[in-house]
């Protein structure tokens, strides 16, 4: 038997249920890490920073990826 049916991108990132990370890079020697990640079922991105010691997150909404990638940036690793 077969079953035809249209699938479009959407009804492919709403069954996803994990973050994709879109960059990510960690210093091995100060123990920094950093990553721009983005959740398909949410509709946000997500920016964490850690520095060995404390922790910082943000999310923004789809339609805030440039601020995300500001957010993402100002740590310098």
């Amino acid at each position: 038997m077969i079953v035809s049916a249209d699938l479009t991108i959407q009804d492919v990132i709403t069954a996803m249920s994990s973050s994709i990370v879109v960059a990510s890079s960690i210093n091995s020697r100060s123990h920094e890490k950093k990553s721009l990640s983005f959740s398909p079922l949410d509709g946000d991105y997500r920016v964490n920073y850690l520095n060995g010691k404390r922790e910082t997150r943000a999310s923004y909404s789809r339609n805030e990826l440039a601020e995300a990638v500001e957010f993402y940036n100002s740590f310098r690793i």
